[in-house]
């Protein structure tokens, strides 16, 4: 079973500063409202495959942590982040462009798990919270 969304964003910054920011998942729980915490846990050095990231969500008393790694990584135009956690597994994609006086990215999710209600009612669910990421991604990447 899977739920699976793709959000477009366009932001007036170049490739590379929108590419850094968003691969780098320590950065993470400053602009999604789903995450508490984020943190780097593979040592220091720069983000490439094999860097490892802890995200964890905190929400009504439940306490959700996901290991993060970097999987495919082509700076500044895309990677590629396995994330696992108690019975599932999010894919995340991040595609980057120059486009007209900024950049265009492209983020798809893709969450995997056995339990058979996400085909029923994780996806809308999956969507929403889509949804609020991003508005905090641009609510920082692009104030007004």
């Amino acid at each position: 079973m899977a739920a699976d969304v793709t959000e477009t964003e366009q932001f007036n910054l170049t490739p590379e500063q929108v590419f850094d920011y968003l691969v780098d998942f320590s950065n993470l729980s400053e602009w999604d409202p789903m995450f508490d915490r984020s943190s780097r846990i593979d040592g220091d050095g720069p983000v490439g495959v094999g860097a490892t990231f802890e995200v964890v969500a905190e929400k009504a008393g439940v306490t959700m942590p996901i290991t993060y790694t970097v999987e495919e990584y082509v700076r500044p135009r895309h990677a590629k982040l396995v994330g696992r956690g108690k019975g599932f597994v999010s894919i995340d994609t991040i595609d980057v462009a120059p486009y007209e006086a900024g950049t265009r990215m492209t983020w798809n999710a893709r969450v995997e798990t056995d339990v058979p209600l996400v085909d029923t009612l994780a996806t809308p669910v999956f969507k929403a919270v889509a949804k609020a990421s991003m508005h905090g991604l641009r609510r920082t990447l692009a104030p007004s």
